[in-house]
Formats: C-alpha cells, structure tokens, sequence
C-alpha cells in the first residue's frame, strides 16, 4: 500500500468549488462559500485544476500542500472515512519549522 498525507478541505455534505487557484466551500452553515484562507502554503502557491465536487454523506475531498505536483482529490477523487487512516499532530521536518498541530474543530461537530 501507499500512504499519504493530505489535507482535508472538504467534509461530508459540503461542495468544494477549485477554480482560477481560488478554494471555495459551500455548506448549509455557509450557503454563499467561505474562500479558504490557506496561509500554511509558499506566498503565490495557486491551486491548479478546476474541479466542482459536492461531497456525499462519507466522502471527503484532500489536497496535498505541494499543489503543482500534488496526487490527491483532484486526481483520484474523494475518499471514504474508512480510507483515513491518521490524524497528523507533529512536524519534524525542517527542523525548524518542527511544531505540534490542535485537532480541528468543524462546524456541527463532524470530523
């Protein structure tokens, strides 16, 4: 098997519109779209790749932070819940940049 580490962007119910490097997610708590704020990518790093999802009751939409070069929903689709298998909480790598992540929280409690 291979694994991956990614971002979830989007979660069960909610619609992930990618176009001209912009992310949107819609949501019946944000009916117009809330663009994402993505200040943990380069200064300049767009994402590449229209797409328009709305994700089902276990789908869920991931984008790697590599985003020129990325495999992830924008090339295999939405995962299932059963297909996440970890939660990321520490960065080692650079060094310095090494430092412990929060858990998420989400609108509604889902995770």
């Amino acid at each position: 098997k291979t694994f991956y580490i990614k971002r979830i962007i989007g979660i069960p119910g909610e619609r992930v519109l990618v176009k001209n490097g912009v992310i949107r997610v819609y949501s019946n708590a944000e009916t117009a779209g809330v663009t994402l704020s993505e200040t943990y990518l380069s200064l300049g790093v767009l994402t590449i790749g229209d797409t328009d999802t709305t994700l089902g009751a276990d789908e869920y939409f991931m984008l790697g932070d590599n985003r020129y070069f990325s495999f992830d929903s924008r090339n295999w689709g939405t995962l299932r819940k059963g297909d996440i298998i970890g939660v990321v909480r520490l960065r080692l790598w650079p060094l310095r940049g090494a430092h412990t992540f929060e858990a998420p929280s989400y609108e509604g409690g889902q995770k």
